[in-house]
């Protein structure tokens, strides 16, 4: 199965869907994974059309493991990943998914940790998502804009490790950039601190007004 899921010059469909096989084995945690495990009802109908005997032998497999005894899916520790939406502008929110695989039976609460680099606005620390049945859900993050002109920043998002769920090894943590939007200012700016000098000797009256 990996090395079919690694024949990526077939596209993109036909490594998912391998990852797919994968995930329901339980030899990949789903991470990047579109459609979730595959069931062996639709390993059979892929047999059917593609009239191909490894995936005769996946829809056997899958059949059997579907038939054998399973744990509680609330005995099962998802394992919980974030990815980032995209990098942003000042002013935007940094938007990142935390997924869990598979999907909890009930609502799971996981501690995400969030910190910046720049000036930004950026409420940091630890804070709470909980995830739904569905298996994911958006995290946002607002960013604030400015007229000053400061160098690019970005938000990092890291899944900590809590009660009910596992941490992914390969995606604990994303990092959207903050691009800063203000133009640098024209021509030149005199040092503050030569004029706060400026000003304490102006101040100096005793030397007379000339």
């Amino acid at each position: 199965m990996r090395a079919l899921a690694a024949q990526t010059h077939h596209g993109t469909a036909h490594v998912n869907r391998w990852n797919r096989v994968l995930v329901a084995f339980g030899e990949h945690d789903g991470t990047g994974v579109t459609g979730g495990a595959m069931t062996a009802a639709q390993a059979q109908q892929m047999a059917d059309t593609h009239s191909s005997p490894v995936w005769d032998e996946v829809a056997a497999e899958l059949t059997a493991l579907e038939a054998a005894p399973r744990k509680s899916q609330s005995a099962v520790k998802p394992v919980v990943s974030v990815t980032s939406n995209g990098d942003v502008t000042e002013g935007a929110a940094a938007v990142f998914t935390v997924t869990a695989s598979p999907a909890p039976a009930a609502d799971l609460d996981v501690s995400v940790t969030v910190a910046a680099v720049g000036d930004y606005g950026v409420t940091a620390g630890a804070r709470t998502v909980t995830i739904p049945t569905s298996g994911s859900v958006t995290l946002s993050v607002a960013t604030t804009g400015d007229s000053a002109d400061e160098a690019d920043g970005s938000v990092t998002a890291t899944v900590n490790a809590g009660s009910g769920y596992t941490v992914s090894s390969t995606a604990a943590a994303a990092t959207a950039a903050v691009a800063d939007d203000d133009d640098p200012p024209l021509g030149y700016t005199v040092d503050p601190q030569v004029v706060t000098k400026v000003r304490a000797l102006a101040a100096q009256t005793h030397h007379g007004t000339a």
